[in-house]
């Protein structure tokens, strides 16, 4: 095991400890209010298309389109990044759970499932269904491995993007409240090991499939910085925040 792959699976712990602290600061307040229903959703697309395709890409017939394209051994994967991401989809599970029921009655006017989510979440799934239609009906030369990497891409793009909808929702609130106290440290801290993981692998055959990309470390590293200029322009929550609550 290499370092990039501790800080691989370092960042993966934070993000999880960051998802689980989100769903316990929602049940000591007992409410959602602040918090983007389009980030949750978001996360736990990019979770589901990120582990789909990674145990897809694990599969002999996969691996050997992999293998035959690339002219690598077997496509590499980090399988604790892989068990991180699974275990972090429970917490994602539990989030949604909360906004689309237990704790529903809590949220504020502009929270929701926006129009604007579904129609980009329709939108960036336009290549996978081609490649899909291609692919099963043998047209274009499209097969098996360029679908799975349709859904590689869309776990990406899901992953990069899934904060902006939460830099929405503060504006509109004008505050920061719907994120748990020291959420900005759990945050950058996990984007701080993904860019060490990253920056410390070799070459491009040597990168796990389910490691985070360039892109979408800046993406996500450009929202952050949004909400952390966000969270001085409105200051203190309005609530007090007791210090057992995270």
């Amino acid at each position: 095991m290499g370092i990039s792959e501790l800080f691989l699976i370092a960042s993966g712990a934070i993000q999880l400890s960051t998802l689980l602290l989100q769903f316990r600061y929602n049940n000591f307040r007992k409410s959602i209010a602040g918090l983007s229903y389009d980030y949750i959703t978001l996360q736990c697309l990019a979770l589901v298309a990120s582990t789909s395709s990674t145990i897809l890409y694990a599969s002999s017939r996969v691996s050997s389109l992999y293998t035959a394209r690339f002219n690598v051994p077997t496509p590499p994967i980090s399988y604790p990044t892989l068990f991180i991401e699974l275990v972090q989809l429970v917490p994602c599970a539990l989030l949604l759970t909360q906004q689309l029921w237990t704790l529903r009655a809590t949220k504020q006017f502009y929270q929701g499932c926006s129009r604007h989510m579904a129609g980009f979440i329709l939108f960036t799934c336009i290549p996978f269904f081609y490649f899909a239609k291609c692919c099963f009906m043998g047209q274009a030369k499209i097969n098996l491995l360029d679908v799975i990497d349709s859904i590689w891409l869309l776990g990406k793009s899901w992953g990069a993007v899934c904060l902006v909808p939460q830099v929405a929702n503060n504006w509109f609130a004008e505050s920061t409240l719907g994120l748990f106290p020291h959420w900005m440290v759990f945050a950058v801290a996990t984007v701080g090991l993904e860019t060490l993981a990253r920056w410390s692998q070799g070459s491009w055959t040597e990168i796990s499939v389910n490691s985070p990309s360039w892109p979408t470390i800046v993406l996500r590293g450009s929202t952050i910085g949004a909400i952390a200029l966000q969270g001085r322009a409105y200051g203190d929550p309005d609530e007090p925040v007791h210090y057992k609550s995270v």
